[in-house]
């Protein structure tokens, strides 16, 4: 089966295998290869095969094509790095508090960060600041801003690259946890990690493990994710995090039960180590595990398969609720009071 194979491909990227556990047909790689695409880890995959012994290669012209497409992806992360440096300078000669997050930052903790694919560049500037950042970017780079019907974040493009640039990084419809959000996320804004040759800030490794796990999380339920989303989790997970303080933040904010779901694809089809895990994957996390496989594997990176094709207006807004509902329901146990809180923010606003 072709999944079971892209299993192993990433397993191998990651460090937990070392060859397939058999060979596939011509077909079956073909297979492999799109479903990688719809997964958006081809270059994870690459990273995988790069590491296969010679006679476990997939066949010639195939390989090729992924050659091909990896080096665009490493085309795009030079890209994506010297934009974030860019970034990086401007803010922090006008002395605007910022943190880089997922992305190009998430990619540090790849073996091969270049193979890693990515899109925008998301960055946080604290409310009270987002103004003045805005100012000077705009200024600078002259750039028009954009925040359309978003409460959370500015869009803009600079050489070609989209940007998002956050004011809010999460929404939790409750005041309690916002609160408690804005105080981890004010503590963890000192950190810096070296992008080509830039130190540039970013959220302290394990309040940015939690926050790529509650990007993931939320984008799951709204129209679904891809395989990378859980690799980009699963690296974070290997870093110099503090398991204990992480897991004490997914129990106050009511997201254990999502997280140990997750971590039921992140251990036992990833195959990431035990002792990276936070939990001991059990038998519910298991049967809601592979409800979020079932969403991953339909819907594919961020909800863009299986969709009706060419539908605008209501029908799209309508289909698209459907998707959303469809997700609440069938994972609802797993975090009812953020369900219900952004339910009920939906409804009632």
């Amino acid at each position: 089966m072709a999944t079971n194979v892209l299993y192993e491909l990433v397993q191998i990227a990651l460090g937990s295998q070392n060859h397939l556990s058999r060979i596939p047909a011509g077909k079956e790689w073909e297979a492999v290869y799109k479903e990688s695409e719809k997964q958006a880890v081809v270059g994870i995959t690459f990273i995988g095969i790069e590491k296969l012994p010679k006679g476990q290669m997939p066949p010639e012209m195939l390989l090729f094509q992924w050659i091909g497409v990896a080096e665009q992806i490493k085309h795009q992360n030079h890209v994506l790095d010297k934009e974030v440096e860019v970034l990086a300078a401007l803010l922090d000669q006008h002395q605007i508090k910022y943190a880089v997050v997922k992305g190009q930052v998430v990619a540090n903790c790849y073996d091969k960060s270049e193979y890693r694919q990515s899109g925008d560049i998301d960055f946080y500037i604290p409310q009270e600041d987002a103004e003045k950042a805005k100012e000077v970017i705009e200024d600078a780079w002259q750039v028009e801003m954009d925040k359309g019907d978003s409460a959370k974040h500015y869009d803009f493009k600079h050489n070609g690259v989209t940007y998002e640039m956050h004011f809010r990084l999460f929404e939790w419809h409750q005041e309690k946890k916002e609160r408690y959000w804005q105080e981890i996320l004010h503590k963890a804004m000192n950190y810096r990690v070296k992008i080509g040759e830039t130190q540039v800030a970013t959220l302290e490794p394990t309040v940015h493990t939690l926050y790529v796990f509650l990007h993931l999380y939320h984008h799951l339920i709204e129209v679904g994710v891809g395989l990378r989303q859980f690799c980009d989790l699963a690296m974070m997970l290997k870093a110099d995090i503090d398991r204990e303080q992480l897991k004490k933040h997914l129990e106050d904010f009511g997201m254990k039960r999502a997280f140990r779901a997750c971590e039921y694809i992140i251990g036992e089809k990833l195959e990431l180590p035990k002792e990276y895990l936070l939990y001991d994957i059990r038998g519910i996390d298991r049967w809601f595990g592979r409800k979020i496989l079932d969403i991953v594997l339909y819907r594919g990176n961020m909800g863009h398969y299986n969709k009706r094709g060419g539908w605008k207006g209501l029908r799209h807004k309508v289909e698209s609720a459907g998707i959303k509902l469809s997700h609440f329901l069938k994972l609802w146990w797993l975090s009812p009071s953020y369900h219900a809180a952004s339910l009920k923010h939906k409804l009632i606003g």
